[in-house]
């Protein structure tokens, strides 16, 4: 899949969640893996440092949270030790 394809992230989002919520981290490796995306393209960063992969999916997850179709959770403890946002379906 090539980066940067929001639409097809908010649909698989979408797909992922009906199952029950999910941290961030979570949903950046399934949908990695879903459209195999490598571990190189994973390590793409912006000027700004940020990995282009989290970007994209942060983005696909802010759109929905915009068109009330996922909801904000609350947040947990990441495996890279920051905090990130778990999300579930709005309905």
């Amino acid at each position: 899949m090539p980066l940067r394809q929001i639409k097809l992230l908010r649909d698989a989002v979408v797909e992922l969640l009906k199952s029950g919520s999910r941290p961030a981290w979570e949903i950046e490796d399934k949908l990695a893996r879903q459209f195999r995306v490598t571990e190189k393209e994973r390590s793409i960063c912006q000027s700004s440092g940020c990995p282009v992969w989290r970007n994209d999916v942060a983005w696909a997850l802010k759109q929905l949270i915009e068109r009330r179709r996922i909801i904000p959770e609350g947040y947990g403890k990441a495996p890279d030790g920051g905090r990130r946002g778990i999300y579930r379906m709005s309905f």
